[in-house]
């Protein structure tokens, strides 16, 4: 099984991840951000999550290939994204996407005491409605409001629902 844990800038995915890494025995992490430069190398990354998921491992991926470009691309170039209208999008219904999101104004305070070097405060209203419009497209999504929370709380609820979904696919 694969789980994607996506979302804006400043929600607290590798928070979560590093947190999950503890919790979980016996499974695979992913960051395909690694593989972000060019158009192939983003298909790369989509293939090696594919090649894990044919294969049965159980994954933890920190962004969900192809979905992020078609996000951020427009924002960060000017130019759609290559993966757009792609039938590799449909891949993405194989697997179990957990969107972390938050209001614009806790965004906001995050990005202040953190920083980021590709989003400022006024792509955040963007980011969130994109992201809804592509994930109502997907199946197999799990969306948690980061709003207000602890920072351990998010991780706790997806390391829930990680096993939640992996019982009632065994049984």
């Amino acid at each position: 099984m694969v789980f994607c844990i996506t979302g804006c800038d400043c929600v607290g995915k590798t928070t979560c991840i590093k947190a999950l890494q503890k919790e979980l025995e016996g499974f695979t992490f992913f960051f395909p951000k690694a593989y972000n430069k060019t158009v192939e190398d983003k298909r790369l990354a989509g293939k090696v999550l594919k090649e894990l998921f044919l294969e049965g491992k159980n994954v933890v991926t920190e962004r969900v290939p192809y979905l992020e470009d078609v996000i951020y691309n427009k924002l960060l170039s000017g130019k759609e994204s290559y993966f757009k209208d792609s039938p590799l999008l449909n891949e993405l219904d194989n697997y179990y996407i957990i969107y972390l999101f938050a209001s614009t104004d806790e965004l906001k305070s995050r990005l202040e005491l953190r920083g980021d070097e590709f989003v400022s405060e006024k792509d955040f209203d963007y980011i969130l409605n994109k992201y809804e419009e592509e994930l109502s497209k997907r199946k197999n999504v799990y969306r948690i409001n980061v709003t207000n929370t602890q920072i351990d709380e998010p991780a706790k609820i997806i390391l829930e629902y990680i096993k939640n979904t992996i019982n009632s696919e065994v049984n």
